[in-house]
């Protein structure tokens, strides 16, 4: 009976041995691979780069809590308001009216300072 069951197991084992590979994404040609490599947000239509500056940002007074993050994918940088590449679902995006080149995000990590490109 042992004897019997020894091939079928080492089939199963041949069988799903090949479907492991979920973990390797396609590198591109720079050599990356693909989806999102720093943590941004999309607000009011300007995506805003987190610069690496740590969690351990204060929020300035002049700045209030303008929304959450609704959706993260780090596939592909975000395409609308409130979606982000890297920040979690339900972080708090903190902004100031009069200075629209920085915002801050508060997220299980703390706060840090976000910066546009433009």
């Amino acid at each position: 009976m042992v004897k019997k069951c020894i091939p079928l197991l080492l089939a199963v084992v041949l069988l799903f041995s090949g479907c492991g590979g979920g973990t390797s994404q396609e590198t591109q040609p720079t050599g990356y691979t693909a989806g999102v490599h720093q943590p941004q947000v999309m607000y009011q239509g300007t995506l805003y780069y987190y610069q690496a500056t740590g969690f351990d940002e204060t929020i300035p007074p002049t700045f209030s809590l303008a929304g959450t993050v609704a959706q993260r994918s780090d596939l592909a940088p975000p395409q609308e308001d409130w979606c982000s590449g890297l920040v979690e679902v339900g972080a708090g995006i903190y902004a100031d009216e009069n200075n629209p080149a920085f915002i801050y995000v508060e997220d299980s990590q703390g706060i840090a300072k976000f910066s546009s490109r433009e």
